[in-house]
Parts: C-alpha cells; sequence; structure tokens
C-alpha cells in the first residue's frame, strides 16, 4: 500500500472490505474496484453538504416545473413537437442530476 500511496501523492493509503463508517468520504469506482477517497481534509465537508442541498432543492424545483407542463394537456397538444422533446430532455437530465447529488450528499454525511 506504500507503492499505491506513491503513485496517488496520496499519505497514506488503507485497504479495507466495506466503506469508512467515517463521514467525509466518497466513492470512485472503476472497472474490478471500488474506492473510498477522504476529503474531509481536503474539502469544508458540512459547506459542501449545505451546498449540495441548495443545489438539490434549486433542481427539484425547476424539474416540478418541466413535470407540471408535461402533464398539461394543453402544453401536450398545443406545442410543437421540439418544445415537448426539450422539456422531456430537461426532464430526464434533471431526474439524473438530482440523484447524482443526493448520492453524492449521502457520501458525504
Amino acid at each position: 500500500s506504500s507503492l499505491m500511496a506513491l503513485l496517488m501523492s496520496a499519505s497514506s493509503v488503507e485497504l479495507v472490505d466495506q466503506k469508512p463508517a467515517e463521514s467525509g468520504c466518497v466513492m470512485v469506482a472503476g472497472t474490478g474496484f471500488e474506492a473510498y477517497v477522504s476529503v474531509k481534509d481536503v474539502i469544508d465537508v458540512p459547506q459542501e453538504i449545505a451546498k449540495l442541498k441548495a443545489e438539490i432543492a434549486k433542481n427539484e424545483k425547476i424539474l416540478e416545473k418541466s413535470l407540471k407542463k408535461l402533464e398539461n394537456p394543453q402544453f401536450m397538444s398545443k406545442a410543437a413537437p421540439e418544445a415537448i422533446a426539450k422539456e422531456q430532455a430537461a426532464k430526464e437530465e434533471l431526474t439524473t442530476l438530482i440523484e447524482k447529488k443526493k448520492t453524492y450528499l449521502a457520501e458525504l454525511s
């Protein structure tokens, strides 16, 4: 593990078989492995948590507006196909973004 620390320019590397219980670790995954990197000494974890919560709330409001449009029969019957496709793409993008941010939030908490 000292070679891994050297290669990664890390102060230390600890090999474990499950996610550390401490908060402030984020998962990094690749083909055939997953690693947890402690970021609590690199970032202000409480500030990052607050930022993620605010971004999630903002994105959920935007998603709610998008869903209302897509559930509105008048919008669906009168809007150009391009506008409908744009709204559907926005819905999918926001849903994915919110899920990712919630995952990051859970990892930091």
